[in-house]
């Protein structure tokens, strides 16, 4: 009972002194686990590991796979003992959290604990002292560990500023994209901070033997923000990407945050081996995990699968079933490195080394929308930056600032309707600092950024002669079309699932989503011979001219009423 109160109840006050660390929830733990399948003869490493839940799984798997037939109890529990001291290390900055991961291990029966409480991003000599110091064996440094698996600080923790740190890393120092070839080069200048989960992200590859494996957690946001490119690029340079795994929004609600998360796993290698798997092209395991077992609440309740009546399914022994994911996702694993893996629909696929663009979020590369961009293709469809201008310069008229200008905003269109219903009046200097581009009649406004982007609620508009002239936000486009398209068949594709998908695709963030234009103008756009864009096109100005008739009509009702009274 003291264990299982332990490894999921820390008492109030340790969670206190833990400040904004966040928990790493069991399935994801055993999930991590499963997929890098321990050896009892490899050395294991979390540098950053609050209360040792990966030391103590990793622990328990190997102990079952390779010590459970051992019948000599006394021999077994030597094995056991010996296996944990030797190979389980574990470093935690907050010492009130290293106390209890250390209590925890020896609860868990290891005899000793491999736990030190040190800043694990600091110099290699002042952990190496450290080590000594709590008499722990075993070196910790450079090329020593065979797997590490860790949840590194993440979320509120904010940037780490001191330069002594900053001047330690390759990731610290500012990287420049260049434009001709994509890639990315260190500059000789440090950043003015970074955030820790990319310092360790360096610092666990540095500790990593050649052919050591990584597991680690990271906010969604590390695989497909744009100015992170460089990060990526260091990873792939060093490593063989093995698997990425997208968590649901829900996965650390009960552990304290909402952020979205993935699980990303690498295996470190030689140049000249990584050299030869991208040669050959290797392939990337991907994932999308929907439920964890369960609820996105505070208590994080448990959520049990049922049946088309609304019955709990049990098991063979008469128990509820979880609602998860975690189970099929490693078992898909396990299929992948046999080469068994088959289409598992969009919860599991691959990818080859060729297909990885600049984002690795496994979202963007399920097979719905590598079917649907592969047709559309076959169709001859074109990138919308070939049939439109995107809007991107300043209005100049928001350079004076007492002028009255009429605004527009995202929540300005009806999606069900896609009109624009109605503008807010007001002077420049008034203006939100969203308020950019200047909008003119037979222009197409579309949203790029909130959460309803590439669904069916997405904001479109074509704009009228009554909104010729305003100012809209820049969580808008602005499309100007050119002579190559019909402008009205292409509003009804911008309407279509046929967009919607590419831009459901392209978004990027979890709290707002957004779609950047480098995305927005390689969106396919399918455009058939001038007859069939007429007859889409007739009925789009139809809707619109019933909509005027419908005004219209209203309005002369309006003016009857002093008459009838």
């Amino acid at each position: 009972m003291l264990k299982v109160l332990l490894s999921r109840n820390l008492s109030m006050r340790t969670r206190e002194e833990a400040g904004d660390s966040f928990f790493t929830p069991d399935p994801i733990i055993n999930l991590s686990v499963n997929i890098l399948s321990p050896k009892s003869s490899e050395r294991v490493l979390d540098p950053a590991c609050g209360t040792a839940g990966f030391l103590v799984e990793t622990m328990k798997y190997v102990w079952d796979k390779e010590f459970s037939k051992v019948n000599d109890i006394e021999r077994r529990r030597e094995m056991e003992k010996k296996y944990a001291l030797e190979n389980l290390r574990g470093m935690e900055i907050n010492p009130p959290l290293a106390r209890v991961a250390k209590m925890r291990m020896i609860l868990e029966d290891d005899g000793y604990s491999g736990i030190l409480s040190i800043d694990s991003l600091s110099d290699w000599e002042i952990i190496d002292a450290k080590a000594r110091e709590n008499g722990v064996d075993g070196s910790i440094k450079n090329n020593s560990f065979d797997l590490i698996l860790t949840n590194p600080p993440f979320g509120t923790q904010g940037k780490i500023t001191d330069r002594s740190y900053l001047k330690r890393f390759k990731l610290a120092y500012k990287w420049i994209k260049d434009k001709k070839s994509g890639a990315w080069r260190t500059c000789d200048t440090l950043q003015s901070g970074q955030v820790p989960d990319i310092l360790f992200i360096e610092r666990c590859m540095d500790l990593l033997n050649e052919k050591g494996k990584l597991a680690i957690v990271l906010p969604s946001g590390d695989m497909e923000n744009r100015t992170l490119g460089y990060v990526r690029q260091y990873i792939k340079n060093n490593a063989k990407i093995l698997a990425v795994i997208s968590l649901p929004q829900k996965t650390f609600i009960p552990h304290g945050t909402g952020i979205k998360a993935v699980v990303l796993f690498v295996e470190k290698m030689k140049p000249e081996d990584l050299k030869k798997e991208v040669e050959n092209d290797y392939q990337i395991f991907f994932s999308i995990i929907e439920n964890v077992g369960y609820e996105g609440n505070k208590n994080g309740n448990p959520l049990y699968k049922k049946d088309e009546k609304g019955r709990y399914q049990v098991n063979e022994h008469g128990n509820p079933v979880l609602c998860e994911d975690i189970s099929f996702v490693s078992n898909a694993y396990k299929k992948f490195i046999k080469n068994e893996l088959k289409n598992e629909g969009n919860k599991a696929f691959t990818r080859r080394f060729s297909e990885l663009k600049d984002r690795w979020d496994p979202e963007y590369y399920t097979p719905k929308f590598k079917e649907l961009k592969k047709e559309l293709k076959r169709l001859g469809a074109v990138p919308l930056k070939s049939v439109v201008k995107v809007i991107s310069k300043r209005a100049e008229i928001l350079k004076n600032k007492e002028v009255d200008v009429r605004y527009v905003e995202i929540n300005n269109i009806n999606p069900k309707t896609s009109e624009l219903n109605s503008y807010s009046e007001m002077k420049v200097h008034e203006l939100p600092s969203r308020a950019t581009f200047e909008i003119k009649k037979g222009d197409i406004i579309t949203a790029v950024s909130g959460i309803s982007t590439g669904t069916p609620m997405h904001a479109s508009a074509y704009v009228t002669e009554d909104f010729d002239g305003c100012i809209c936000t820049n969580g808008m486009r602005v499309l100007r079309p050119l002579s190559v398209v019909d402008l009205f068949y292409l509003f009804a594709y911008i309407k279509s699932d046929l967009f919607l998908e590419q831009m459901l695709q392209c978004r990027t963030g979890a709290a707002i989503p957004a779609v950047s234009d480098e995305d927005l103008k390689e969106v396919l756009i399918l455009i058939p011979d001038k007859e069939k864009q007429d007859i889409v096109s007739r009925k789009v100005k139809e809707s619109y001219e019933l909509r005027e008739k419908s005004r219209k009509i209203l309005e002369e009702s309006r003016k009857l009423i002093p008459i009838v009274i």
